[in-house]
């Protein structure tokens, strides 16, 4: 359907990468294309390659490669979730220069480290 002027939508997809990425990768905007197939018959039926229209896209899209042996809100990945790691959470929100978080500790999704993970981490050390 249309998404009338500002207003937004959340789109959620797979992605398939061809070739060896690992976590932090950034595929450059003129790097991707983006295709679908909207009527479920096997054949893409639109097809957008980057730089065509406005993509939003100003560099490039981070890959997250998720950790097998990550665990959620081990932002610092030593294996626990403790206090450092809300700590650290707290750095990142504040603008404090931190150590890289773990991108696979992200909770909700979203491919940062934020309120979501400083609370499930202190859900997690609560119990």
């Amino acid at each position: 359907g249309d998404i009338p002027a500002g207003m937004q939508a959340e789109i959620v997809f797979d992605v398939i990468a061809d070739g060896d990425l690992q976590t932090g990768d950034v595929i450059s905007a003129d790097g991707w294309t983006f295709a679908f197939d909207s009527d479920g018959d096997g054949v893409n039926d639109v097809t957008v390659k980057a730089g065509s229209g406005s993509s939003g896209s100003s560099g490039g899209v981070t890959v997250i490669v998720p950790d097998p042996e990550c665990l959620p809100g081990d932002v610092n990945g030593d294996g626990d979730i403790t206090l450092a790691d809300a700590v650290t959470v707290l750095q990142i929100l504040s603008g404090a220069e931190a150590d890289a978080p773990a991108l696979c500790a992200d909770v909700n999704g979203d491919g940062k480290m934020g309120m979501a993970e400083l609370l499930f981490i202190l859900r997690e050390l609560a119990m």
